[in-house]
């Protein structure tokens, strides 16, 4: 497999951070896809509780990821790392033993901000230690979670079986054998400002003064807003289409292994002959096409009979009818992978060039605090569309909005790209080098 001869050609850390996502990932899609459920059979909470306790695990780690990236580049990055898998251990351990509302909730913040700590300090190890090849490494980083992806949720279905008890101690289990790897042969590597830090909210001051930064990554907000459509809406749309939640796992399934397949060609190619910025667009734009099928067949679909059809459906009609029905969410969600696989590796390799290859844990800290808040107030305006085109008898406003949302970002990406060319001709070099085609 071409992805497993181009990681062996990276330098020992670099393996062993992308093993870290792939177990870090593993680990999450064992317990994760069972918490609400658990929440809500097993100890009897209400549905607005259970989206509390996912909020608080979605906020913790988000909005306190600045956090996590700044220690990162006063202390290093390997401390973060271990230490932030160490409390993801202690939060998943506390689920296997919560049975009241308040550790429930701890477990949740501590979960979250486990993630905070190790997130933003993975991603600028990663990109420090490969160098001038961050493009690759954060597309091998992509493929090593989309195994983690679709080996998680079969792990966690098998042992949930037993117990959710089972599920949240085999995956703590699971981190802890990381922490342990990464404390015995993850070298310990320093941000290059770690010898004679400044305040902290002289560091602050400079990211959220870097302008071109702060353009890119408000841009990049509704990136995350349409990824996570796969675990909000688009679930939604296949109960409604086919009547149960059997497609939703079938179709992020196959999106992940579409990810391992390809990812490494797409990324190459890509390398070769586009910009960064351009990359990024063409991704953001397949990301938003990707709620075009819903809109245009969401009003005529589900259909239950064909119309030369004899009154009894046959099993043949029926099968046919499924197809119909499932084939544009099939699609968006194809497309949202295609998009994904396209975007990320250059939005992540991108980060440490707008920030001079300085504080790039505060920076990477920053690139995920705005993309969490943006994906909070994007999915509340997706949900107040989701009312309002009930009210108004337009059930595809939400997807339409959603379209705005990609293409509004692609724009924003265009017209940095724009930008960056204009710098290049005058010789300003960290934009114009945002303009370099990769290869």
């Amino acid at each position: 497999m071409r992805a497993i001869r181009q990681m062996r050609t990276f330098s020992r850390p670099v393996q062993l951070l992308l093993l870290n996502q792939l177990a870090i990932m593993t680990g999450f899609s064992m317990l994760m896809p069972y918490l609400t459920g658990y929440l809500m059979t097993t100890l009897g909470l209400a549905a607005w509780i259970a989206g509390l306790v996912l909020g608080l695990r979605t906020f913790s780690q988000q909005g306190l990821s600045v956090i996590g990236g700044t220690l990162a580049d006063h202390v290093g990055y390997k401390p973060l790392i271990a230490g932030g898998c160490i409390l993801r251990m202690a939060g998943f351990l506390l689920f296997a033993f919560s049975e009241a509302l308040p550790s429930v909730l701890v477990a949740a913040l501590l979960t979250g901000f486990g993630g905070a700590l190790f997130a933003p300090a993975v991603r600028a190890y990663l990109a420090s230690e490969s160098g001038d090849r961050r493009v690759e490494a954060f597309a091998l980083c992509q493929i090593c979670e989309g195994m983690g992806a679709c080996l998680g949720p079969v792990l966690g279905m098998v042992l949930f079986q037993i117990s959710f008890r089972w599920v949240c101690v085999m995956a703590s289990v699971l981190f802890l054998v990381l922490t342990i790897l990464q404390l015995c042969y993850l070298p310990p590597r320093k941000a290059p400002e770690t010898a004679a830090p400044r305040p902290v909210s002289s560091e602050w001051h400079e990211v959220l003064g870097n302008r071109t930064f702060m353009v890119f990554v408000v841009g990049m907000a509704a990136y995350l807003t349409l990824y996570s459509q796969s675990y909000l809406s688009l679930p939604l749309e296949v109960r409604r289409l086919t009547g149960d939640d059997a497609g939703t796992g079938i179709l992020l399934t196959i999106g992940a292994l579409l990810s391992i397949m390809t990812q490494v060609h797409i990324t190459a190619y890509l390398t070769a002959h586009c910009r960064p910025l351009q990359a990024i667009a063409l991704g953001l734009t397949l990301m938003a096409g990707a709620f075009l099928p819903l809109f245009a067949a969401g009003p005529f679909l589900p259909i239950h009979t064909l119309p030369d059809a004899p009154g009894e459906t046959t099993a043949l009609h029926a099968v046919v009818i499924g197809a119909l029905n499932f084939s544009p969410v099939f699609v968006s969600v194809m497309l949202l992978s295609l998009g994904t696989m396209v975007a990320a590796p250059f939005a992540h390799s991108l980060i440490p060039v707008l920030g001079g290859h300085r504080l790039l844990g505060t920076y990477f800290g920053f690139y995920y605090f705005v993309q969490g808040s943006g994906t909070v107030v994007g999915n509340l305006a997706v949900g107040a569309a989701f009312d309002a085109g009930e009210t108004l008898g337009f059930q595809s406003f939400p997807w339409l909005l959603l379209v705005g949302f990609g293409l509004a970002s692609a724009a924003t990406m265009l017209a940095l790209d724009r930008k960056g060319m204009k710098s290049h001709a005058s010789g300003v070099s960290r934009l114009a080098t945002m303009t370099e085609t990769s290869g």
